[in-house]
């Protein structure tokens, strides 16, 4: 069984900016992951006002739709577990954390105390509820609960340079995209998009990529040693830069995700999760054909 912290219930049921929830190591760290994938730094006060500002503003239809998004996660869930996906049957993590955040990530894994919990935004989720693939999205997501937990070496906190920072974060996306791919019956454009884009969209992001592929390699270098972080090149590897063009953005997903299945041939999903870094590195050089990066 899933243990659940709804911890959503007491911020809608005490809405204020002095709620000792926000005060408490699981917020703190959501906050901090926040930030880090954010790429700019809000202070805990801050994060702690733009969601109580948001939750001000919720109607009742927002409310159910919240409600909504709990009974898709849990219930979902529950299917997972039954149907004996091996993420939730032979992997154990300490539980599923559902609060109300900035709406800018959706969910992630999170350490907090040598435990590790899966962070699920119900705010982000519920505004995309009617285009997110539940399944692909709670398989994603536990994969990196269950990653960290497994080599707590690749979690955001514990990256030693700015290179890591990059070609990690890249792996954690790859290898959680590799997995819901390897672990699922979903389409392609559940498993890379979640849904965002139709079977047609995913095909032109793939060539897209291919066809950049080179550009971002180089690119890499200048990610890695000018510490330039919130520029084009960024957007275009983990995030989205024009909403016109979803299928230019996100590159690094997909380059992940290829650099994980060269590395995964012949090996266990228990394996796979365990691949070192220096694999990983090993793997991501030889893929865009750098040297000493």
């Amino acid at each position: 069984m899933m243990i659940y912290l709804e911890l959503y219930k007491e911020q809608l049921e005490n809405n204020a900016v002095e709620n000792i929830l926000y005060r408490s190591d699981i917020v703190k760290e959501y906050f901090a992951l926040n930030c880090f994938l954010n790429n700019f730094e809000r202070t805990d006060e801050r994060l702690t006002e733009i969601i109580c500002e948001d939750i001000e503003i919720l109607t009742e239809d927002s409310l159910l739709t919240i409600e909504k998004s709990v009974s898709i996660i849990k219930d979902n869930v529950e299917l997972l577990i039954k149907e004996g996906n091996p993420l939730f049957t032979d992997y154990k993590i300490d539980g599923i954390v559902l609060l109300l955040g900035d709406s800018t990530v959706d969910s992630q894994g999170i350490m907090v105390n040598d435990k590790t919990y899966l962070v699920i935004d119900l705010l982000a989720y519920s505004v995309a509820i009617d285009k997110y693939n539940p399944i692909s999205f709670l398989v994603h997501d536990i994969t990196h609960s269950i990653h960290y937990k497994l080599m707590s070496d690749m979690y955001f906190k514990n990256y030693s340079s700015q290179t890591e920072r990059v070609l990690k974060r890249m792996v954690v996306e790859g290898l959680a995209t590799y997995i819901t791919k390897q672990l699922t019956d979903e389409s392609d454009e559940d498993v890379f998009w979640l849904g965002y884009l139709d079977d047609r969209g995913v095909e032109k992001w793939k060539e897209h990529a291919y066809k950049v592929r080179g550009k971002h390699g180089n690119n890499l270098r200048d990610l890695i040693s000018n510490n330039i972080w919130r520029d084009q090149n960024q957007f275009d590897l983990f995030s989205i830069s024009d909403p016109d063009k979803l299928w230019e953005g996100r590159l690094a997903y997909y380059y992940g995700y290829e650099i994980v299945e060269n590395l995964s041939y012949g090996k266990s999903l228990d394996e796979v999760l365990k691949l070192k870094y220096s694999d990983y590195y090993k793997g991501i050089t030889e893929y865009f054909s750098l040297v000493n990066i």
